[in-house]
């Protein structure tokens, strides 16, 4: 693998102005690739260069996050505030849709106010792990947040924009906001694994290390609630996880570049499923024809119902 750092504007980046002739593939996508119930299709859609009317997804849900996110790490998009208490009205609608326009996050005041809270938060918690001896410096240093990673990964150019390189080569630090809980015994369950960012980092690890910055450098998550109090939990990413994630990564690697040669980015079989009952199931009807005697016969509503204790019918007079 051979790459190298860059430093390039948020927009390029996401349009994906790294070659004239092919796209580059990043993590989002990467994970569209392999994902559960996603195909190369849904990946092709995402991708600014391969489909001809691709629109930039904005979901305010993750508009206070992102602007946390660049209070925290002094870059990335700038900011619009929109003097309305709400985006019920026409107005504060044609702000909004003006600062999506222009590239930056709209935030209504109360939202403002949060973010800077949510950073000022982030801040303290990561200031303790620091005394606590958890992180050596403190992190997020402007010259070393927000930087892009391109680098060619067995014959597939990819591209990162990482939160923060790792100091002498030891640790990635991401940093993620959610409003979801980021209590250790449910994120590496919900977030982390539903949202692929098991793949994300791993996707990241290849391209420091192609790109020379470091090898095989430890993996670090700090992911914060987006609710008071804003409290942030920091996550090791143990190497397993991550050579499971890398098993993922090749195979989309593959796919991607098949597709790209083929030209053909399939979606559902045309062919059609089958639904079948799970293992579970089978149980479960061996049970009803064991009480009812009738393996094999015609079970009803009734017969089904005989066998539980609530009454059949759940809209009694």
């Amino acid at each position: 693998m051979t790459g190298r750092v860059l430093e390039i504007s948020e927009a390029d980046y996401e349009a994906d102005k790294f070659f004239d002739d092919f796209p580059t593939l990043r993590s989002s996508i990467c994970w569209k690739l392999i994902e559960r119930g996603s195909t190369p299709r849904h990946a092709w859609y995402a991708s600014p260069r391969l489909n001809p009317n691709f629109e930039q997804e904005h979901r305010k849900i993750f508009d206070k996050g992102a602007a946390a996110h660049a209070l925290l790490l002094g870059k990335g998009k700038q900011f619009q505030i929109i003097n309305c208490p709400n985006y019920m009205t026409k107005e504060a609608r044609s702000l909004r849709d003006a600062a999506y326009a222009e590239g930056k996050i709209p935030l209504l005041e109360k939202d403002y106010k949060e973010a800077v809270a949510m950073a000022d938060a982030a801040r303290d918690q990561l200031s303790q792990l620091v005394e606590h001896r958890t992180l050596s410096v403190m992190p997020f240093g402007k010259e070393e947040t927000e930087r892009v990673l391109i680098w060619e990964d067995r014959g597939v150019w990819c591209r990162a924009r990482v939160d923060h390189l790792p100091d002498n080569g030891e640790i990635l630090l991401e940093y993620k906001s959610s409003a979801a809980s980021a209590a250790p015994e449910l994120f590496p369950y919900r977030n982390f694994r539903q949202l692929g960012y098991d793949c994300q980092v791993a996707f990241y690890r290849r391209g420091l290390e192609a790109c020379g910055v470091a090898t095989s450098p430890q993996i670090a998550i700090c992911v914060q609630e987006n609710y008071p109090p804003y409290l942030m939990s920091y996550n090791r990413i143990d190497d397993e996880v991550l050579m499971r994630a890398n098993e993922k990564i090749e195979r989309a690697l593959k796919t991607w570049r098949h597709c790209l040669e083929s030209g053909e980015w399939p979606g559902y079989s045309a062919a059609g499923y089958d639904i079948n009952l799970t293992e579970r199931e089978r149980q479960e009807m061996d049970a009803v024809h064991a009480v009812n005697g009738a393996s094999g016969s015609h079970i009803t509503s009734e017969d089904v119902a005989a066998t539980v204790n609530t009454p059949s019918n759940l809209f009694r007079k």
